[in-house]
């Protein structure tokens, strides 16, 4: 049961991770994607809103795999430091060779 707990709670944080990266890069990429038609030609706010809805699934498509990767580095840097504070709670740099 306390598995469970424990799985249910990395989960949220590691999917909390996830989907703030996923949406913060699919907005960014959305609006780099609509920044040429705006310098070219003036669009009023509903062709960006109309441009912004159809660009969002393409650019999500390139935000997925950067997001997996944030979540990937977000958990090893976690162990690390985890890791880190062991070995400074006995006394031992992460630096020095192990006996």
């Amino acid at each position: 049961m306390i598995y469970r707990t424990l799985h249910v709670y990395i989960l949220r944080e590691l999917l909390r991770v996830f989907l703030m990266t996923a949406s913060a890069l699919t907005t960014l990429l959305a609006f780099g994607g609509m920044f040429k038609p705006l310098t070219r030609q003036g669009i009023d706010i509903g062709q960006v809103m109309v441009l912004m809805f159809n660009l969002m699934p393409a650019m999500l498509a390139y935000a997925i795999p950067i997001a997996a990767l944030s979540v990937t580095n977000a958990r090893l840097r976690t162990r690390l430091s985890n890791r880190s504070r062991t070995l400074a709670g006995r006394g031992r740099s992460i630096l020095a060779p192990s006996r």
